[in-house]
């Protein structure tokens, strides 16, 4: 599934530029606004297992909410990577948020540039989900996790110097590796850890938590981009990943 869903974040960059010069942009929204309403019907007409579907007769939205809080935090190994997600994401943000008026304004990057070094950055994930089932024979989970993050160092010190639009597709294509790698790993013990029954609120709960700081970080990164060199934000984004990887580092093989 990782590589399927990186494989199609490959060539959609690569697509949109000849979309956009064939067409307007209006007319490129609306091919998006109809795979949406392709999506939706493949997902209205889906059909589902009984045993998916049969509740108890007094569950709310409230009460599974809540046992999927409950053990959610019961479950402190789930816990931890689903904090160092958090800031993960945040730290990425302050990327995202900033990246393609980097390379545009300050780089003078063309938009075919710009879907190609998306492109060059999802071979990145390709490589990281076709890899991982052969890393995980020889490394365990917790390895596979921590040191995914110091890549993700290595990734964004790369991009701070990175001089050209295809030299960031190459750091971009370093940190898409380690994210996919880590992704796939964290799907793999929230699933692995969680009871069935309730896998699904556990789930939520966590992407909710995950996703909470990407306002923020993304808001951080608009108002610094007005007043403050963006490249100082990849500074800052390495740094967080550094920290993050020190504190599993010590969780790991010290704790």
């Amino acid at each position: 599934m990782a590589f399927i869903s990186t494989f199609i974040r490959m060539i959609g960059p690569g697509l949109a530029d000849p979309l956009l010069a064939i067409f307007s942009y209006t007319s490129t929204l609306t091919i998006y606004l109809f795979c949406l309403l392709i999506l939706y019907i493949c997902v209205h007409f889906l059909e589902l297992p009984n045993k998916v579907k049969k509740k108890e007769q007094d569950a709310t939205t409230r009460k599974d909410m809540k046992e999927g809080i409950d053990e959610f935090f019961r479950n402190k190994t789930l816990l931890t990577p689903t904090i160092t997600v958090l800031f993960m994401n945040f730290a990425s943000s302050l990327v995202i948020g900033v990246l393609i008026f980097f390379v545009i304004d300050q780089l003078g990057v063309t938009s075919t540039q710009v879907g190609l070094m998306f492109t060059i950055s999802a071979i990145g994930g390709l490589l990281g989900a076709s890899l991982i089932s052969s890393i995980r024979k020889r490394f365990g989970r917790g390895v596979i996790y921590t040191f995914s993050l110091l890549i993700k160092v290595i990734g964004m010190g790369c991009l701070i110097f990175a001089p050209t639009w295809w030299a960031i597709g190459i750091a971009l294509a370093i940190r898409t590796f380690s994210t996919t790698i880590s992704n796939v790993v964290y799907f793999t013990i929230r699933q692995k850890l969680t009871p069935n029954h309730i896998l699904g609120r556990v789930a939520g709960t966590s992407s909710m938590l995950m996703k909470l700081t990407l306002p923020f970080g993304l808001f951080i990164a608009g108002l610094w981009a007005e007043y403050l060199p963006i490249r100082i934000l990849f500074v800052i984004s390495m740094l967080i990943f550094l920290c993050l990887f020190i504190r599993l580092f010590i969780i790991h093989f010290e704790g």
